[in-house]
């Protein structure tokens, strides 16, 4: 299985990058140590080294939401057929990022 980081809500990058810094994984991340993940993952995602290893949003596995009736869910990019329909185009409009919404 491909190694992968947990990143939590709420996590900056400098928490990120100082987990990250001893354990051979690397992550597209922000150029700032504050800004935070959510909000450069969700925005566009655009990183020093996104011409090499693309945007911040392409190396998102899954993201955990709670919808407006208060159900907890986890969306995933992954194509099995297990994967509800559904999530999954939430999961890539998510990926794809808004980055003309601030």
């Amino acid at each position: 299985a491909t190694p992968y980081a947990d990143v939590g809500g709420g996590a900056l990058w400098s928490d990120v990058y100082g987990r990250l810094e001893f354990s051979g994984l690397y992550a597209v991340g922000g150029g700032c140590s504050g800004v935070g993940v959510a909000g450069l993952a969700l925005n566009g995602g655009i990183a020093f080294t996104s011409r090499k290893r693309g945007l911040v949003g392409d190396g998102v596995l899954s993201f955990t939401l709670v919808l407006p009736n208060g159900t907890v869910v986890e969306t995933s990019g992954a194509e099995e057929p297990a994967t509800d329909p559904s999530l999954r185009a939430l999961h890539l409009a998510m990926q794809a990022g808004g980055a003309s919404t601030f």
